[in-house]
């Protein structure tokens, strides 16, 4: 029997903006996907990264390729299929800082999913610029 995956790409919050949307009104087809059933389907779940303008951003990027790598090697076909960050990415962060996370992240060619915490709120920018970075990395 053929199982199916569903898994949202982005949180609740982006199926209300209308800022951001590509192309005409958001519709929830946009943002959820359904995969047939993988063997071994690979994820990596992220959560509390806590960014700020204090973060050593060097170091850190060093330490989330390490565990990247690490994750890679573990996975029964040597990749990551899914990057999963369950929130607070930021914590008094500033934009350059949410736009080199995200960037970092997305430059490791993973798909990747996110849920909003409760800190990712606190920065000098709003959620609806948060949610208009992410959707548009590729």
């Amino acid at each position: 029997m053929k199982q199916r995956l569903s898994w949202f790409l982005l949180s609740a919050t982006l199926l209300s903006l209308s800022g951001c949307a590509k192309s005409g009104s958001p519709r929830l087809e946009d943002y959820v996907s359904t995969l047939p059933f993988v063997e071994n389907f690979s994820v990596l779940q992220l959560t509390d990264i806590h960014w700020s303008t204090v973060t050593d951003r060097p170091r850190q990027k060093e330490y989330l390729a390490q565990v990247i790598s690490a994750a890679k090697l573990a996975s029964p076909k040597g990749n990551i299929d899914l990057l999963m960050i369950t929130g607070d990415c930021t914590l008094l962060g500033s934009k350059e800082v949410a736009k080199d996370l995200f960037d970092f992240l997305a430059s490791y060619q993973i798909p990747f999913a996110v849920t909003w915490g409760n800190h990712d709120g606190e920065s000098p920018y709003s959620m609806e610029w948060l949610a208009c970075l992410v959707s548009f990395l590729p």
